[in-house]
């Protein structure tokens, strides 16, 4: 009896597991995916932001000591730099106390590494918007997916 008990609670850990691996890889896909649908649309991007005419460079940036990301960086000739963070979701996308220290995090890496004297902006891209909340005021812009084929 113990081992038919054993042998079930082993199967419910893999299957657990594995679906957790599935999770992650469907993160990781929609991740690039979203990436690369805003990558293509950089023009867009800046005509939601107000930024059309301002000339711009776009990198993503990668503190690998901390394991930092950020996936776009606009880097703007009016002395801004926008940092933007792309999150898929079926729903708004709601800023956690958690997440927001993430981004808070990200965003004193990122300034301190670049040591740049440029104002920095946190710019989130998402499906249907953020969610407001009290954590929503760090966000200084929005784009959503239907910005990107509005133009």
């Amino acid at each position: 009896m113990e081992c038919c008990i054993k042998e079930q609670k082993n199967d419910k850990r893999q299957h657990l597991t594995s679906g957790l691996a599935e999770v992650a890889v469907q993160a990781r896909r929609n991740r690039s995916v979203t990436l690369q649908v805003c990558l293509w649309h950089i023009p867009q991007i800046k005509h939601k932001l107000g930024i059309s005419g301002v000339s711009t460079n776009y990198s993503s940036w990668r503190n690998t000591e901390n394991a930092a990301q950020i996936d776009l960086v606009i880097d703007r000739n009016d002395h801004i730099i926008n940092l933007c963070e792309m999150k898929y979701s079926k729903d708004e996308y709601t800023i956690t106390k958690e997440y927001n220290d993430v981004l808070r995090k990200r965003y004193a890496l990122f300034t301190d590494e670049t040591k740049t004297r440029k104002t920095v902006h946190t710019t989130m891209i998402t499906t249907l918007g953020v969610k407001h909340n009290m954590y929503r005021g760090n966000i200084q812009s929005e784009v959503i997916l239907d910005n990107l084929f509005a133009i």
